[in-house]
């Protein structure tokens, strides 16, 4: 069934690719032109679905020095086969636990993803957010992984936009209702 509710597009896109991907984790996320922000819209760690307010917002690095950042410069998809070593390069890095935990750095025992995809979000030719997923297995993914990747980021970036402008709409009719009743 098609839904304008974003939050039903992403568990929908999430049950997806958990099932034909090795998908230790998937986060979808915003890109905010005005403000230089990417920003978490739906996360899942181990199949578990996290609250995405326990994200905090990435500066959008206009060099490029970040996976994210890059990714939304060059808007192309990227396969990174070996993330611990990757990610250990980025000074911005945040680690958001199964328990809610906000973390900086990692421990000696954690869990940390080894392969990740990472595939813009784009409607028209902007990059309006980024989908991300990640196992904690070595060389998980293949050029093929990721292009099945692409053609559902392109669905999830139409429906996605196509919710935003249902919900603008559904705020503007409300403010128009609103005021009529005051007149």
């Amino acid at each position: 069934t098609s839904t304008l509710d974003p939050a039903k597009i992403y568990d929908k896109i999430f049950g997806i690719v958990s099932k034909i991907l090795p998908c230790s984790s998937m986060v979808i996320s915003s890109f905010n032109r005005e403000n230089n922000k990417i920003s978490c819209l739906a996360a899942w760690l181990a199949g578990k679905k996290m609250d995405s307010s326990l994200f905090p917002d990435l500066s959008f690095d206009k060099t490029g020095k970040g996976i994210q950042s890059r990714a939304i410069i060059t808007g192309r998809s990227r396969l990174i086969e070996d993330f611990e070593r990757v990610s250990s390069k980025n000074k911005n890095n945040s680690y958001v636990y199964k328990s809610g935990k906000v973390k900086r750095t990692l421990g000696k025992k954690d869990l940390v993803n080894r392969s990740l995809l990472i595939v813009p979000m784009k409607f028209g030719n902007r990059v309006i957010g980024l989908l991300q997923v990640s196992s904690y297995i070595d060389k998980a993914y293949t050029d093929n992984d990721l292009k099945i990747l692409e053609a559902l980021s392109t669905q999830l970036s139409a429906a996605t936009a196509n919710a935003r402008l249902y919900q603008q709409a559904q705020s503007e009719i409300e403010k128009k209702k609103k005021a009529q009743k005051t007149l």
